[in-house]
């Protein structure tokens, strides 16, 4: 199991437990610190499992912060990317997403789910959390480093490179990239 640093920046403290394995939070939880704790909650959840949280030390959370909290999170597993879609269309139900925009957004996160397993390193994390729609979040540990800007032009052809992250585009209201160093992100809204 990879050790989880602990985070001390004065305004908030991240600390991982051991009994039970989990996460202590102390401080304030505020936007500028969103980033920090979904990457806590997704390392976690990529070497544990189930994340516990003790939250008795934050003295104040602001709504992106709580909406972070209470997100479904899961391990993709390589072989059953079925639980993955059973995952999303369970998320997408409690939404109410329409049959349409759930059908498209499955397809959708299992080219992306495929291309992190492929493509990425371990561990490969989905997270989701109503917003307009429902928001699906796939992050690996890879380093692509994509040669050119992304384009949401067609490839010339369906065996290009690229092919699949257009047909995602296609299928979704919204979808964004970050790579870098720690990882490739992809983050899908389905309204």
């Amino acid at each position: 199991m990879e050790v989880i640093a602990p985070s001390d920046d004065r305004i908030l403290r991240i600390t991982p437990t051991d009994d039970p394995p989990g996460l202590r939070l102390a401080g304030e939880l505020d936007a500028t610190r969103h980033g920090e704790l979904s990457e806590a909650l997704s390392s976690h959840v990529a070497e544990e499992g189930d994340v516990r949280l003790d939250l008795a030390g934050l003295t104040f959370i602001d709504l992106g912060a709580l909406s972070l909290l209470t997100s479904a999170m899961m391990r993709i597993v390589p072989t059953e990317l079925h639980a993955v879609r059973a995952f999303v269309a369970d998320q997408a139900k409690r939404c109410g997403l329409s049959a349409d925009a759930l059908h498209n957004l499955l397809v959708a996160v299992t080219e992306v789910a495929t291309n992190a397993i492929r493509h990425g390193d371990a561990p490969v994390t989905l997270r989701t959390w109503p917003d307009d729609g429902l928001i699906c979040e796939i992050t690996d540990s890879g380093n692509w480093q994509p040669e050119e800007f992304i384009s949401w032009q067609p490839p010339e052809s369906a065996v290009d490179s690229g092919f699949g992250l257009w047909g995602v585009g296609m299928l979704c209201d919204t979808v964004q990239v970050r790579t870098g160093s720690n990882g490739t992100m992809v983050r899908l809204r389905s309204a």
